[in-house]
């Protein structure tokens, strides 16, 4: 889809992505420090659904409709998406990808409308993992604004150190949709890695024999469709949910959340069990934030397609 409606006015469009996939991700790169990372993993993701990715740069001025590709601040963006495009051809998942830069009023104005104007199931955004400096605010105050107003699953990643193999996954669950993506995200990134997970759960040291149960139970359902991967489900025991997590993640390459709480993503990225946990993880982390509006993801479209021309009733 080529529309370019609204404000958001589009600069450069170059690379071979299909015109329609069953997946589409959109990667939001602004950073060329952690362009690569952001590119590998929403290549993973891709490749494990046989869809594409659109790596986006947004060139941020009050007047999208007068700026040119002269202007620095498109030349900068330019710069980033050059290099997004070279790490995805040079990824050996090999997806089709194109690069996109935008103009818009503002990052987050430019990514919720790329999402929708490229119909993308899936926003991938990275963070650096703090709220320490003037830059880590605004993140966060982009992250926030596009989670509050995108039709789309968003995954959030922290991106800190360099680019590692992940050989092991770690997927903490609480029940509920946000779970459920957490799972299928660790899932498709050890398609592409060839990684195995852990689903867990954290009991308090009371917790009755029923209550043991109903968690293990919860553990099982939320593994049952991961047959494609090697996949274990454990029981921790811990005082403090967040502290046990972070010591049980030193063992693992990646840790995979999902969201918790029904807050803002600012909240959820200073304030909650799963911010304590993504700041204190050892190695990569993402955060998964499942959409629960009208028909932004790929299970949505498939039941769209399902139910056209029937009667619901």
């Amino acid at each position: 889809m080529d529309a370019d409606p609204g404000p958001v006015r589009t600069l450069a469009d170059a690379g071979g992505a299909a015109d329609r996939s069953d997946f589409r991700i959109l990667v939001s790169v602004a950073n060329p420090a952690t362009c690569e990372k952001l590119i590998r993993t929403g290549s993973a993701l891709a490749a494990a659904n046989d869809g594409e990715l659109l790596a986006l740069s947004v060139a941020v001025t009050d007047a999208p409709g007068a700026i040119d590709s002269s202007d620095p601040e498109v030349e900068s963006r330019q710069a980033v998406v050059d290099r997004a495009m070279a790490v995805a051809k040079d990824d050996e998942n090999d997806v089709p990808t194109r690069g996109l830069v935008r103009a818009a009023e503002s990052p987050a104005a430019g990514i919720l409308d790329t999402s929708e104007a490229y119909d993308v199931d899936c926003v991938l955004l990275g963070w650096h993992g703090g709220r320490s400096s003037e830059a880590e605010v605004v993140i966060g105050n982009v992250v926030d604004e596009v989670s509050a107003n995108t039709r789309r699953d968003l995954l959030v990643e922290r991106v800190r150190g360099g680019i590692k193999p992940v050989d092991s996954v770690l997927v903490p669950i609480a029940g509920g949709i946000h779970s459920s993506l957490a799972v299928s995200t660790a899932r498709d990134l050890a398609l592409a890695t060839d990684a195995r997970i852990t689903v867990a759960t954290v009991v308090g040291p009371g917790a009755t024999p029923g209550e043991r149960d109903s968690y293990v139970e919860m553990l099982e359902e939320a593994t049952a469709d991961v047959d494609d991967v090697p996949v274990e489900t454990r029981l921790l025991e811990g005082e403090s949910i967040a502290e046990t997590l972070v010591v049980e993640s030193r063992d693992y390459d990646l840790t995979v959340m999902g969201a918790t709480g029904t807050g803002s993503l600012e909240e959820l990225l200073f304030d909650s069990v799963t911010a304590k946990v993504a700041r204190g993880a050892s190695g990569h982390f993402l955060i998964a934030r499942r959409s629960d509006a009208g028909s932004g993801s790929r299970a949505r479209r498939l039941l769209s397609k399902l139910f056209e021309g029937h009667d619901p009733g």
